[in-house]
Order: C-alpha cells, then structure tokens, then sequence
C-alpha cells in the first residue's frame, strides 16, 4: 500500500482581543470527524486528519502563548473550529528579587 499524498489544509486565524481567544477554522473537506488528531500545547499544535486518498497534515507555533488544556473545537460541514484563550504573559513569570 503506498503512502497517502500529505496535504496542508486552509487555516484562518484571527485573535478575538475582547475575549483574550485566539480562533482558529481548519478547513478539512471530506474527513469524518472521529479521523481528526488534534494535539496541542501552549507554544504550538498538530494536526493529522486522513480522508480516502490523501491526509491533511500540519503543524506551527502560536505566535504567543495560549492554554492548550482550556481549548475548545467542533467539527461541522468539514471545518474544524477551535478556540483557544491566550495565556497571560505575566502568568508564569517569576518574581525578581531586587537588592
């Protein structure tokens, strides 16, 4: 059986500055949800979704930092929707002590 032809789908993304999200549409033609592998972490995501003749594959870093485990996606009349809300950039700083 030969390899799949790998293809990089369509993707919008736009923050939402009034909600602290960034929002992301995938578009993903032809592939059944339950096909979809969407991983995630703060700095960047993958995605792998297989249709009958080929496979959507792709992955990029975030241009700042988001909570992956606070995202949220659908799937619907073939594109993914996911919204993922931004991480505060003070969130995980450290505390400097000044002498």
């Amino acid at each position: 059986m030969a390899d799949k032809v790998k293809l990089t789908p369509n993707i919008f993304s736009y923050p939402d500055f009034e909600r602290s999200d960034l929002h992301m549409e995938i578009s993903l033609g032809g592939v059944k949800k339950e096909d979809i592998r969407l991983k995630m972490s703060d700095e960047s995501f993958y995605i792998r979704a297989p249709q009958d003749d080929f496979e959507y594959v792709t992955s990029m870093r975030f241009y700042c930092p988001v909570k992956a485990s606070e995202a949220r996606a659908s799937f619907e009349y073939g594109v993914l929707k996911v919204i993922i809300p931004f991480r505060s950039r003070t969130e995980e700083g450290v505390e400097v002590k000044v002498t």
